[in-house]
């Protein structure tokens, strides 16, 4: 909310937000989200970022050296403040390089009449999350603890008071239930049924955003409406990410033979690195490896079919050398499919009744 493009594209939803909660416009110089990414590829998009202009090196993949002479000698000519917003750290390639060789050495070592000023992103284990005292050991601790000790930070755990509100959960999935085209839910005569449901999923899901936006817009392309004291539905729920996704797989899949390829085809791109996997040649090979199944080849014809399904809707594209990427939307369904792609594939509480 501090971008101007933004503010300006999004000015009536913006307007209804109380002045303190919004920043200034500007307040953020440049946010990057470090999913994915090598340390290099950080410093290098908060350098361009902040200075409008690649790095000076000499070699197509500077090292991380050149990277941070390059921003000391740019950072020097300033005596404005810059902010930075790293999201999704731990979910960097190399998330301890990235807070040691990067976050933690953006000010110059000589003192300078600047300021940076930092906002980190990163997951973390929930409530007094020490570390074991026999396993003190920097990456052993959690990562969220290791940033803090690292950066001297404050730390606000905002899945806590007073940052943590369980109706912002509720409005979010009532938001899915009433937005999405053709939803069984849209229309004002649907209202209370659709808030029903979402108290419901909020209450079952925790704190966690990513449970409540897979099983909202699960819901939300059905032809019927789920009766929220439904206690099958809520035991899905119950079982976290494996839970709703599983259930979304088996309502939009009702083959197993469909179900199955589907996991095998997204569990393919869970292995993957960097900004994702590329299709040609490469996605059909780590499909057929992971399938681990001599009588079946997976095809150009087996990865259109998933776009063009409703669970394509579990990627995101980018861009990579030229080439366009697919992976996950988010780090726990790669863990998900990674470690736990044989329980997606067993029966729903739906089902066994």
């Amino acid at each position: 909310m501090s971008d101007p493009a933004f503010c300006a594209r999004y000015a009536h939803l913006i307007d209804t937000i109380p002045p303190d909660l919004r920043p200034a416009t500007g307040a953020v110089n440049a946010a990057v989200l470090a999913t994915g990414k090598a340390p290099h590829e950080v410093m290098g998009q908060i350098y361009e970022a902040i200075t409008g202009s690649h790095p000076p090196t000499t070699v197509a993949v500077p090292t991380l050296e050149e990277l941070r002479t390059a921003w000391w000698t740019w950072l020097r000519t300033t005596e404005a403040t810059v902010t930075i917003v790293v999201d999704a750290l731990d979910e960097a390639t190399h998330p301890h390089t990235v807070l040691s060789e990067i976050l933690a050495q953006l000010n110059p070592p000589a003192p300078a009449t600047h300021q940076v000023r930092l906002i980190v992103g990163v997951r973390s284990p929930g409530g007094i999350d020490e570390p074991d005292p026999n396993r003190n050991t920097p990456h052993a601790r959690p990562l969220a603890n290791t940033a803090e000790h690292t950066l001297h930070a404050t730390r606000l755990r905002v899945d806590e008071s007073p940052w943590w509100n369980t109706a912002d959960l509720a409005s979010y999935a009532t938001e899915l239930l009433t937005c999405t085209d053709n939803s069984p839910y849209a229309g004002t005569e649907h209202h209370d049924h659709a808030a029903a449901v979402a108290a419901t999923l909020a209450a079952g899901a925790g704190k966690s955003f990513l449970i409540t936006r897979i099983a909202a817009t699960s819901l939300a392309h059905r032809s019927e409406r789920v009766n929220p004291g439904d206690p099958a539905w809520q035991a899905t729920i119950a079982e976290g990410v494996l839970g709703v996704f599983r259930d979304d797989l088996h309502t939009t899949l009702p083959d197993p033979a469909d179900r199955e390829r589907a996991v095998h085809l997204l569990r393919a791109v869970a292995f993957a690195y960097g900004l994702g996997l590329p299709w040609r040649q490469l996605w059909p090979l780590v499909a057929n490896a992971v399938a681990d199944d001599p009588e079946h080849t997976y095809g150009d014809g087996d990865i259109a079919w998933l776009l063009n399904s409703r669970l394509g809707a579990y990627l995101v594209t980018d861009q990579e050398d030229g080439i366009t990427v697919y992976r996950l939307f988010h780090d726990a369904l790669r863990t998900t499919l990674r470690e736990r792609a044989h329980q997606l594939l067993h029966e729903t509480p739906h089902e066994q009744r």
